[in-house]
């Protein structure tokens, strides 16, 4: 009998252990709406330099008619009066994702690219074609350039507004890269 209650408890101390240490070494996968939630509010705002939108808020955002949460694709879009922000992931072999955060406001815009390994560093200077982001004066104008992120797909577009794109941008080896210029 001492033999059998010694391979019993062997055995529930091996399932106990893999039981303790499963979660440990299987990292679930976060989805677009849990970046979206998790961003440090300095990237989420009402208008450019304006107050920031907190969890709580972004939860009730989230539920709005309009906004739109594609977790297969990385993509996500708000929807508001004065501005809207657009997520999207952009997947690395050996690390979480980069997460873009476009910010469109009536007032202005802002692009970032976040590092959720890296404490959530804007790391848009160290990974973006930054050039592309300036304005023209040879376009036609002092227009603020227009970002639209991905739904699918990796190819970030820049441009003066949506239909005409300037400069396309494509995610290859960890960097954005660009790979079309119209002009």
């Amino acid at each position: 009998m001492s033999q059998f209650k010694s391979t019993y408890i062997a055995v529930i101390c091996s399932i106990a252990a893999i039981l303790i240490l499963q979660p440990a070494t299987s990292k679930e996968r976060k989805t677009i709406k849990d970046y979206f939630l998790d961003l440090p509010s300095t990237y989420i705002r009402i208008n450019p330099g304006g107050n920031r939108i907190s969890r709580s808020d972004r939860s009730e955002i989230l539920k709005q008619g309009g906004t739109i949460i594609d977790i297969n694709n990385g993509y996500l879009r708000t929807v508001s009066d004065s501005c809207f922000h657009e997520l999207a992931m952009f997947s690395r072999s050996a690390a979480s994702p980069l997460i873009a955060v476009n910010t469109v406001c009536t007032m202005g815009g802002s692009l970032a690219i976040v590092d959720p390994d890296r404490q959530w560093k804007n790391v848009t200077t160290q990974v973006f074609p930054m050039q592309t982001l300036k304005t023209n004066k040879a376009w036609g104008g002092e227009l603020d350039v227009y970002i639209k992120l991905p739904r699918q797909g990796r190819i970030v577009t820049i441009g003066d507004d949506d239909k005409q794109v300037r400069w396309k941008i494509d995610f290859k080896n960890g960097k954005f890269q660009i790979v079309g210029k119209d002009r």
